[in-house]
């Protein structure tokens, strides 16, 4: 037995971030790294802080890759922020997973498939006409400039029953 833990031991040391010929094993890598440490593991700091590295000054793959990735600089800054977020291993292995799910299905298949682009919010060009004294106008008078959304919102918080149409 314990020559066949040290076959194991002996291939596990062999593998290296070296023989990752591609952009997606480097992702997939770092993910099984992350992956390991948040599981009770033991991840190789070098080979993580050298991927995220690699991936984080690609500016193609950059913005698909998870926020935090870009905070935490080191293993032991990951765990703290792991640690609190998610109390089971299960937990982890699966927000970990999904973090990288859009960069693998981009790497993989071309093609972004996680984080679809939103529209931009319309802005108001001329202030919006309406009837005098009245609760919509005084705040569309200070809040022009803002999305449709936002006046929506300010105006839900000023009025109850007020029916805007917007068109």
């Amino acid at each position: 037995m314990a020559k066949f833990r040290n076959r194991i031991e002996n291939r596990i040391q062999i593998m290296s971030i070296e023989f990752l010929e591609n952009d997606l094993d480097r992702v997939n890598y770092l993910s099984n790294l992350l992956t390991d440490h948040a599981t009770g593991g033991s991840a190789d700091e070098g080979e993580y802080m050298q991927l995220r590295h690699e991936l984080l000054k690609n500016t193609t793959l950059a913005p698909m890759l998870p926020e935090w990735l870009k905070l935490h600089r080191s293993l032991g800054s990951f765990w703290g922020f792991i640690k609190n977020q998610y109390g089971t291993y299960a937990e982890r292995r699966t927000y970990i997973s999904e973090q990288f799910s859009g960069v693998c299905n981009y790497l993989e298949f071309g093609q972004n498939l996680a984080k679809p682009a939103l529209p931009k919010p319309q802005l108001f060009q001329q202030p919006i006409a309406a009837p005098e004294n009245t609760v919509f106008n005084s705040v569309v008078k200070r809040i022009r400039f803002l999305s449709y959304t936002d006046v929506i919102m300010k105006l839900s918080r000023k009025s109850h029953v007020l029916l805007i149409k917007l068109a």
